[in-house]
């Protein structure tokens, strides 16, 4: 991702916070909660375009499996 723009329409994990919920609406994703032991099997299903987490968790989750890019920000991490 590039952009804020490139969110949109994009089915992103996250918590059940507010701010994280806004965050990606705010860039037009479609916030879903679901648990982050569940994201490997909803990216890899299609179910979900993407979650938050650190390179190390990208790792331990083994999620570089299933995802192709991984955007890096200051504080907000994007799996697609």
């Amino acid at each position: 991702m590039r952009t804020p723009a490139d969110f949109a329409g994009l089915k992103i994990s996250v918590q059940p916070s507010k701010i994280q919920r806004d965050t990606i609406l705010a860039f037009g994703g479609i916030p879903t909660v679901i648990e982050f032991n569940a994201l490997y099997t909803s990216v890899q299903a299609g179910l979900m375009d993407g979650g938050r987490t650190s390179p190390a968790g990208l790792v331990d989750s083994k999620l570089y499996q299933v995802v192709k890019y991984m955007t890096l920000t200051n504080r907000y991490r994007v799996l697609s």
